[in-house]
């Protein structure tokens, strides 16, 4: 079953935000992840996706620097964590990425 990408993208987003990894890296990262996604069952991801993408072009050609990129990209993944806060976006039913991926027995 196939089910949202977003949480996924603003984790590593958030890992960014906090300094946990470095700007190109999550650039690097969320190139390779998104480069043949399909969005089309998405709309919140493909928005989340798009907004991310426009706003990393924004800072390469000179348009913000990377203080200004970082506000940026916190109000975009403040705008997608309100939007799937009210927004079931997977075919799990009420379960999200995150409860699914709890509910997977670990070893001990």
């Amino acid at each position: 079953m196939w089910m949202s990408f977003g949480p996924e993208i603003t984790k590593r987003l958030d890992e960014y935000l906090s300094d946990a990894i470095s700007r190109e890296q999550f650039e690097d990262w969320f190139h390779r992840a998104t480069l043949n996604l399909d969005l089309q069952d998405w709309p919140a991801d493909a928005s989340l996706v798009w907004a991310i993408k426009l706003r990393l072009a924004e800072f390469t050609s000179g348009h913000m620097s990377e203080d200004e990129l970082r506000i940026a990209l916190r109000e975009v993944a403040q705008e997608y964590e309100n939007t799937h806060a009210t927004t079931d976006h997977t075919h799990l039913g009420a379960m999200t990425i995150t409860e699914s991926l709890l509910s997977v027995d670990t070893p001990a």
